[in-house]
């Protein structure tokens, strides 16, 4: 998988003016991706200046970058580049690398199927394949997708060039995909026949 570049978008906010705030309230708001680093940075940043505090929410890129550039929250998180109708929509906002991260593809210890090709996870996602047994292993697939406006969904769509792909498209936005509403490796671990990015 291809490193994504996560971002921190910034609006209007200068570091100076942070530093010599009193009782100041910033919000943020965006990537879930992001949000574990930006949260501890937060939390160490007002530590350190009791006079600024923090309100950090998620919600996914596409939302961080929506509602910095309307104004509604102080800093945007995404885990993607800004497109080019939001540069167009939003010309002030100022994207900030803070990092880059990763996307893997994982399965339940105990299913046996060791490996995909790219072609077999289109196929999984396009609903193509619905069953392990297709790929060594056995039982019905349960796919565990990601909200459909974050970073994240959108680079797993890129990568396996699923944005064009039609046949099977799950509630997720990802053909295939599941509405289980799982967020993390529970997910994962609570289900054996469970693949999720």
């Amino acid at each position: 998988m291809p490193m994504i570049h996560s971002l921190l978008i910034a609006v209007l906010l200068s570091l100076s003016m942070v530093v010599s705030a009193v009782d100041t309230q910033i919000t943020i708001a965006g990537s879930t991706t992001v949000f574990p680093a930006v949260d501890a940075a937060q939390r160490a940043y007002a530590a350190a200046h009791p006079g600024v505090s923090f309100v950090v929410g998620q919600g996914g890129s596409g939302t961080g970058i929506e509602k910095a550039g309307k104004g509604d929250v102080n800093i945007g998180m995404a885990s993607r580049d800004l497109k080019a109708e939001e540069k167009t929509l939003y010309p002030e906002l100022v994207g900030t690398v803070i990092g880059t991260d990763g996307l893997a593809l994982i399965v339940n210890a105990e299913n046996p199927v060791a490996g995909l090709t790219k072609a077999q996870v289109v196929d999984l996602y396009c609903g193509k394949i619905t069953d392990w047994k297709e790929l060594g292993g056995a039982g019905a697939v349960i796919l565990v997708t990601e909200q459909e406006k974050g970073g994240t969904m959108e680079a797993f769509k890129h990568h396996f060039a699923l944005e064009a792909q039609s046949e099977g498209e799950g509630a997720d936005g990802v053909p295939g995909g599941s509405a289980l509403g799982l967020k993390d490796d529970r997910s994962v671990r609570a289900f054996t026949l469970a693949l999720r990015f």
